[in-house]
């Protein structure tokens, strides 16, 4: 620092000393004697930057990290909101599951045979339930593989009223499965089949049945 303002200071004094010009004073005088020019009008842009210019750092930083917060916030409140909906289907099917293994564990169980719909196919299924419970099991073997946009949609009827019971898909093997709820025994009912539908079922059947048992 010592060496910086000896080299400041000499560096006033390096430059030998001029003479100001005679007519230096006159130029001086005749133009505070001029009427000052009005100040042109600021446009947006100009009142924008001016605005802009006269925060302080901290106050840029302030609004920074104020928005900084908001984005972050929003970003956790997703990713909480993301969480408690993944928890709440976790807990469901480990609820389902918790069912299908009393349904079979129970004495009373009860199996369906759901035989293919198609001459010649190896397609089938079976129903395990028990009229203990309001949950079923179902079981699908050598089912046809199905298109990307496809599910396998479980129909139940009864006089004459259809209802779903519930979306499945099938691996490259053809096998299922579906744990479901029966809002009745299942022997109450008159038509049990599945059938291939569009990603996210159907409000009816749009193609004929794979299996189908008739009651």
């Amino acid at each position: 620092m010592a060496e910086y303002e000896a080299l400041a200071e000499s560096l006033l004094y390096s430059a030998p000393p001029q003479r100001l010009p005679p007519h230096l004073a006159t130029r001086i005088q005749a133009a505070i004697a001029q009427p000052a020019p009005a100040p042109a009008r600021p446009g947006p842009l100009d009142r924008l930057r001016q605005a802009w210019q006269g925060w302080s750092l901290a106050g840029r930083l302030a609004g920074a990290s104020l928005a900084l917060l908001l984005v972050l916030n929003g970003y956790w409140i997703q990713h909480t909101l993301r969480l408690q909906h993944e928890l709440q289907q976790m807990n469901e099917k480990l609820q389902q599951q918790n069912i299908a293994l009393f349904v079979l564990a129970s004495e009373s169980r009860q199996q369906l045979t759901l035989p293919p719909a198609q001459e010649g196919s190896p397609a089938h299924a079976s129903v395990i339930w028990t009229p203990e419970y309001d949950t079923a099991i179902l079981l699908a073997e050598s089912f046809p593989r199905l298109t990307d946009d496809q599910v396998y949609q479980l129909w139940l009827l009864k006089d004459g009223e259809r209802i779903s019971a519930g979306l499945f898909t099938v691996d490259d093997l053809g096998a299922g499965a579906l744990v479901f709820h029966t809002p009745q025994p299942l022997d109450q009912y008159d038509i049990i089949g599945i059938t291939p539908e569009p990603a996210g079922g159907s409000p009816g059947p749009t193609a004929p049945p794979v299996v189908r048992l008739q009651m």
